[in-house]
């Protein structure tokens, strides 16, 4: 029987997850926020066009500008929510069996939603900036904004929006991480020993998870929307019902599912890669080396 990981191990095999997932699939997520921040019924493809007519050979460059700030933040986000995950799954499970519950493992990813927004929040809310910012055609620079954020609204306007992402974010990880944990332990995908297993696993419930929460993704992109602030002037903010009902209003229920389809495929991507690295345990692999003299 393998050793359980170190909770170093856990931390670095959280970042290599989380950064190569937000690596492969950024693009999608770009797509998404543009579908979301509109009021006009756009879908996917017609997205992807639109904004291959407009950059054409820059397409890429600009899908991926905000793609440092999610990077940054994803290292952390990522490790803190799966070894927070593993953490609450190891004290709640049976002393007995060894197993964990249903219940059990919702509370688990419940908890782990929760403590995660402390990094998911500004990390997305400067996301978002970077992409909207790409959509009118203005450059983005992290550092700038950052100083520029903190000069107008202190430290607080770091933290718009977070309510909606903890509203979004622990029923999302409440279906997430049970549904993982029971579709990767079946015969069929390895028992949690295969990597494809656990890949397609991550796949399968990141996907339907995302698309469960996608009305609460889509009142949270508006929460988070960059209002046009100018210097020294702070911006209106609206609560999360007044946002809910304006949307309603004015766009009716479909819009609440704008861009389920990029979030289902982006969030699954990113789960399936994530997982996927994640149960390598390649932290513990690197630390063992280390120690060992390997790479002396």
């Amino acid at each position: 029987m393998s050793q359980p990981s170190s909770l170093l191990g856990k931390v670095i095999d959280g970042a290599i997850a989380g950064g190569v997932g937000v690596s492969v699939n950024f693009p999608l997520d770009s797509l998404k926020t543009r579908i979301q921040e509109s009021q006009n019924p756009r879908g996917f493809v017609e997205t992807f066009r639109n904004v291959y007519d407009q950059n054409g050979t820059k397409t890429r460059s600009i899908l991926y500008q905000g793609y440092t700030t999610n990077l940054y933040g994803i290292v952390f986000e990522k490790a803190i929510k799966l070894c927070v995950n593993d953490f609450m799954r190891d004290k709640l499970k049976n002393k007995n069996t060894g197993g964990v519950s249903i219940t059990s493992g919702a509370l688990a990813g419940a908890t782990a939603g929760f403590v995660q927004s402390v990094i998911t929040t500004p990390m997305e809310l400067f996301k978002i900036k970077g992409q909207i910012a790409a959509k009118k055609g203005e450059k983005f620079s992290l550092l700038p904004e950052i100083t520029r954020k903190f000069k107008i609204e202190g430290l607080s306007g770091f933290y718009r929006g977070w309510c909606a992402t903890v509203i979004r974010d622990m029923p999302w990880s409440i279906i997430y991480f049970p549904s993982y944990a029971v579709l990767k332990d079946t015969q069929f995908l390895g028992e949690g020993k295969n990597f494809w297993g656990n890949f397609f696993a991550g796949m399968v419930a990141g996907a339907a998870s995302s698309g469960i929460c996608t009305p609460m993704d889509v009142i949270k992109t508006r929460l988070q929307k960059p209002q046009g602030l100018v210097e020294g002037e702070v911006s209106k903010k609206i609560g999360y019902v007044e946002c809910a009902s304006s949307i309603y209003k004015n766009e009716g229920m479909n819009a609440f599912f704008k861009g389920w389809q990029p979030r289902m495929v982006c969030v699954g991507v990113l789960m399936a890669v994530a997982q996927g690295f994640y149960e390598l345990r390649l932290g513990d692999k690197g630390i063992n080396m280390i120690q060992m003299g390997s790479w002396a």
